[in-house]
């Protein structure tokens, strides 16, 4: 794959000489299958030798890794390349290194996935989504619509922790106050 990307011999020993060549490689290819062109493909090979560095991958094979220790790598990385943290520049770079690790390391299966904390309402929620799907007969996209929208509401509503039982009409009606004052509802 590096062969079909690189011509200068400089850069073809810099992506066989790094760590987890074949690994590179397979997730390479994986994007070439899935239509990504030439030019993004290069990017994304160095990239991949920054990525690798920068988490020492080398040193880790079998070793999951967060979104966190990403996410502080991609800031450390892309705080060397460019002067002020606060340029754009920075930015697109910290957010491109993100997005390249997910990628490979989901693809690899190395990426450590935190698990989503159990809601107090999540069972209504299981409950609402067979009602709109099995009692209303509605699509599986507007199910999946109402559910997104309802969840935040969820969240806003019980933030204190408190229980559904505890909440009043009074509480309902300064939430939906809040929504439509911030031009969230109609």
């Amino acid at each position: 794959m590096f062969d079909q990307l690189f011509l200068r011999s400089d850069a073809l020993t810099r992506q066989f000489s790094a760590p987890l060549v074949d690994e590179r490689q397979q997730y390479l290819a994986h994007c070439a299958k899935h239509g990504t062109s030439k030019r993004v493909l290069r990017l994304k090979a160095r990239l991949l030798l920054s990525i690798t560095k920068c988490l020492r991958l080398g040193d880790r094979q079998d070793q999951t890794i967060s979104i966190q220790e990403i996410e502080r790598a991609a800031s450390r990385w892309a705080n060397h390349n460019w002067p002020s943290s606060k340029s754009s520049h920075a930015k697109v770079s910290r957010d491109s290194f993100i997005a390249q690790a997910v990628g490979w390391l989901t693809f690899l299966n190395r990426l450590q996935i935190a698990p989503k904390p159990v809601e107090v309402y999540d069972q209504m929620l299981v409950d609402f989504t067979n009602f709109t799907k099995i009692d209303r007969g509605l699509s599986p996209i507007t199910v999946e619509y109402r559910c997104r929208s309802v969840r935040p509401f969820l969240d806003r509503l019980l933030e204190r922790k408190r229980s559904l039982e505890t909440i009043t009409v009074s509480d309902l009606d300064s939430l939906l106050a809040e929504k439509i004052n911030a031009g969230h509802y109609a």
